[in-house]
């Protein structure tokens, strides 16, 4: 009896989790539930080529709080809302510009090819772990950006959903992207509204096809 109780308990948990589980990937979807904007994070980041353009380490520090401000700057063209299909969304960029002061800087430059994609899904789940988000809750959006590679001519960046009360990623996606613009910020920035693009576009409803339950 003690057992076939244990039994019952224990699926009866699963089902509970298996509910709770699908509910948050269900809100990444539904528009009616509003997502936080975190950020641009570069924990795992790669710059890859150009390191004369990239000039000291002051100056790349400068460009990865740059590649923030764009974005909060420009809201109408690195529209949130309309990436994620939602009818409102909210700016917290400040979350990864904080964990963004604790980078080595030293760190992101590189010549070296193979770094274009070179994190990989647990990686990312272990960045998000190390994250304070400041209170915040429900549905948190992130790009964790891997790589900018002048090399590749491509962005590496995985969009990620997080729910936000348990650091938990919800689902995180590699998306692929082409720079476009005059000078490092803006030649770069063009790399993650062209992501927000691919967002509003298909890749949501491709999403939505393959996670939603």
């Amino acid at each position: 009896m003690i057992l076939k109780n244990s039994i019952l308990f224990l699926c009866f948990f699963c089902g509970l989790t298996w509910t709770a589980d699908a509910q948050k990937m269900n809100d990444v979807f539904n528009e009616d539930v509003p997502i936080a904007w975190l950020g641009l994070d570069f924990t795992g980041a790669k710059l890859i080529g150009d390191r004369e353009k990239y000039g000291s380490s002051s100056d790349v520090k400068f460009l990865v709080k740059a590649w923030n401000d764009l974005i909060d700057a420009e809201k109408n063209k690195y529209n949130v809302a309309r990436a994620t299909k939602k009818k409102t969304a909210e700016y917290h960029s400040e979350v990864a510009r904080n964990h963004n002061e604790e980078i080595d800087i030293s760190e992101l430059l590189s010549n070296n090819r193979e770094d274009h994609l070179h994190l990989k899904e647990e990686d990312i789940r272990a960045i998000v772990r190390t994250y304070d988000f400041q209170g915040l809750t429900g549905i948190g959006l992130m790009f964790n950006i891997e790589s900018f590679s002048k090399l590749e001519g491509k962005a590496a960046i995985w969009v990620t959903f997080i729910d936000l009360a348990s650091k938990e990623v919800i689902f995180a996606d590699r998306v692929i992207s082409p720079p476009g613009g005059n000078g490092l910020r803006n030649y770069w920035g063009g790399s993650i509204s062209a992501t927000m693009d691919k967002m509003a576009g298909k890749q949501m409803e491709l999403w939505r096809k393959q996670y939603a339950r």
